[in-house]
């Protein structure tokens, strides 16, 4: 929950008074609750110390005054008020592939890279042996036309195409678990 404060429009870091009022006002609106007096917020607001120098408060204090303020308001409605839901998107798997193609590449890709993502690619696959050397070989110069006669590139839609035919049967979890492993060589789960 702290986090969808934090990563929401309604994190507020060293916030002043005025600000700590408009988000409690869009808030309360979005909850669709009647907004504490204005007493009744200075009360929530003059609990912590740096209120009286300078009207700021902390991000810590902030989501205080917000949870004490809101504690009533029903789990569901408070979530999507503060944005809980609205999970970011990483765009269509053309858009994700070509992003990973130029990370260190523009229009046309090394083959060795290409050849070291494919071995990675059947790895994370777990069909049993990894491919071979000839394999990985076989696979550059049969799919990939820069390879194939003699220039050893793989050009940006070559590598989207291929991996878009290699994912058509993959739902989307699996697609972006392979794609955080291809991109960083191992799993990270918090």
């Amino acid at each position: 929950m702290l986090r969808s404060l934090v990563g929401s429009e309604m994190c507020i870091r060293d916030s002043s008074y005025p600000t700590c009022t408009e988000v409690v006002t869009e808030l309360a609106r979005r909850c669709n609750v009647a907004l504490p007096s204005e007493k009744e917020l200075h009360g929530h607001m003059a609990q912590f110390v740096n209120v009286d120098q300078g009207n700021m408060i902390s991000e810590e204090e902030f989501q205080t005054v917000v949870f004490e303020i809101f504690a009533a308001v029903d789990q569901a409605v408070f979530l999507e008020a503060v944005g809980y839901y609205n999970l970011p998107f990483a765009g269509t798997r053309d858009e994700v592939l070509t992003n990973f193609f130029q990370r260190h590449n523009r229009e046309t890709m090394q083959a060795g890279e290409m050849r070291d993502i494919l071995s990675r690619f059947a790895a994370r696959a777990d069909t049993g042996a990894p491919p071979t050397d000839e394999e990985l070989d076989q696979t550059l110069a049969s799919q990939f036309s820069g390879v194939k006669d003699g220039k050893g590139v793989v050009t940006l839609q070559e590598f989207v195409d291929y991996f878009v035919g290699q994912f058509s049967e993959t739902n989307d979890t699996e697609f972006f678990t392979t794609m955080q492993y291809l991109w960083h060589g191992y799993l990270n789960f918090y």
